[in-house]
C-alpha cells in the first residue's frame, strides 16, 4: 500500500487512524498554544517549510488562520494569527497538485492559502462554503410600531370583557385615535 494507492470507498480505515491521530496532535498543540477550540467545528494543521505549523480552524462565525512561523535568528518569522469572519469570505476555492490540496479563502483584497491533504481541503471547503451561504439571522431590530386600528380592536374587546373601566377605555381610545 503505497501513498498514491487510495481506498474506492474514499478513506481508509489506516488513513482514518492516522488522520485520528494526526488530529489529537495538533488538538494538543493548540491547546499548548492557547488557542480556544470551544466550538470549532473543523480544522486541519501542516508543515511547511516557508511558514511552519499552520492551522485552519473552522468555527460558525468565523475562520482563523493560524501560523507558528519559522525559526529564525531573531525569533519566529511569520507567526500569527488571521481571523476571518464568516459573512466576510467572498470565495472559497480549492488546488489539487500531485500531493496537495490547496484551499484559498478570498475576501476583499486578500487570499489565505492552506495546504491540506485531499481528504480535508476538500472538506474544509465544503464546511466554509455552507457557513459563507447559510441564511443570516438579522439582527433584532426595533420591534413595529403596533396598528392603532388592531390596538382599538383590542381595547374594544378588554372593555367588552370588562378588564376596562368606561372611563379607562376612553382615555385609551382617545390616545390611539390621536395617533391615527
Amino acid at each position: 500500500m503505497g501513498l498514491f494507492n487510495k481506498s474506492s470507498e474514499g478513506v481508509s480505515p489506516k488513513r482514518q487512524e492516522w488522520l485520528r491521530k494526526k488530529n489529537e496532535k495538533a488538538r494538543a498543540d493548540l491547546e499548548k498554544y492557547g488557542i480556544d477550540l470551544a466550538g470549532c467545528l473543523m480544522w486541519d494543521d501542516n508543515f511547511d517549510k516557508d511558514n511552519g505549523y499552520e492551522y485552519l480552524l473552522v468555527f460558525p462565525d468565523r475562520v482563523e488562520y493560524v501560523s507558528k512561523g519559522v525559526p529564525g535568528v531573531f525569533g519566529r518569522k511569520g507567526r500569527g494569527t488571521e481571523v476571518i469572519p464568516v459573512d466576510r469570505i467572498s470565495s472559497v476555492s480549492t488546488r489539487k497538485t500531485t500531493l496537495w490540496t490547496y484551499v484559498n479563502i478570498t475576501t476583499s483584497g486578500q487570499t489565505i492559502e492552506f495546504k491540506s491533504n485531499e481528504w480535508m481541503g476538500p472538506a474544509l471547503k465544503v464546511k466554509i462554503l455552507e457557513l459563507t451561504n447559510a441564511p443570516k439571522s438579522s439582527p433584532s431590530t426595533v420591534a413595529a410600531a403596533p396598528d392603532p386600528v388592531e390596538q382599538l380592536a383590542k381595547l374594544a374587546e378588554l372593555h367588552k370583557a370588562g378588564v376596562l373601566t368606561d372611563e379607562e377605555f376612553a382615555s385609551k381610545k382617545a390616545e390611539m385615535l390621536k395617533k391615527i
